[in-house]
């Protein structure tokens, strides 16, 4: 009963947020069919599109996981968004690097530094010596 009632609740809150474009869209004085048809059409219109739209969800989706993880663990983190940037231009960095002759081990290390892996070790260490 617990899964019908959240996919109920989950369908209504769709539909009260395509209700919400449709008035602004209204309000503007643009078509909301039209307008909700197009996005629609955008973003899963074909395979290609379909895989663009997850390739660029993507950072959202590890964002919200990472968030989850700080929240479950009893961490409030509000810069999770910042963190997993900052981690991305240490990738960046560190993979067009090579020209700074770093050792292969110095990579790992700085992943951990500059990116939100640190913030799981250290959660993961709080959880594991019943810090929470």
């Amino acid at each position: 009963m617990g899964t019908a009632l959240n996919a109920v609740w989950a369908l209504y809150c769709l539909l009260f947020a395509f209700a919400i474009a449709a008035i602004v869209l209204l309000t503007i004085g643009e078509n909301p069919v039209e307008i909700l048809t197009l996005m629609a059409t955008e973003a899963f219109g074909n395979v290609r599109r379909f895989a663009a739209t997850l390739s660029a969800s993507t950072p959202l989706l590890f964002t919200a996981v990472a968030t989850a993880i700080c929240f479950r663990s009893g961490v409030f983190n509000v810069g999770v968004d910042g963190a997993f940037v900052l981690g991305g231009l240490a990738a960046i960095f560190l993979s067009h690097s090579r020209s700074l002759r770093l050792l292969e081990w110095n990579y790992p290390v700085g992943f951990y530094r500059c990116g939100s892996n640190r913030r799981i070790v250290a959660m993961a260490a709080r959880r594991a010596f019943g810090k929470v």
